[in-house]
């Protein structure tokens, strides 16, 4: 469910089609299991009229997954307004 959940956004935001309004209620829940520290990381950002919801599994640590967290959606904003094909950006 969540995997088409997310196919279905992103094939809504290439698309030529115009959706009028879509609204979508979420939550954010961690769990930090048995390790000192907490290794995933989430972002949830507005960009370019819409929304960037991202999960990040920080397997190993949490390095990778800060960075993305803090930079991908900015990196992903940046792409969708410089760039006509926007299938280009993912």
């Amino acid at each position: 469910m969540k995997i088409q959940l997310y196919v279905f956004l992103l094939s809504l935001l290439v698309s030529q089609n115009t959706i009028t309004k879509l609204t979508i209620n979420y939550g954010i829940s961690t769990h930090q299991n048995q390790r000192d520290y907490q290794e995933d990381r989430f972002t949830n950002s507005a960009i370019n009229n819409g929304q960037f919801f991202a999960i990040y599994d920080g397997h190993g640590g949490d390095k990778v997954s800060s960075f993305l967290a803090t930079n991908l959606h900015r990196y992903f904003g940046e792409c969708l307004k410089n760039e006509t094909n926007k299938k280009k950006c993912f």
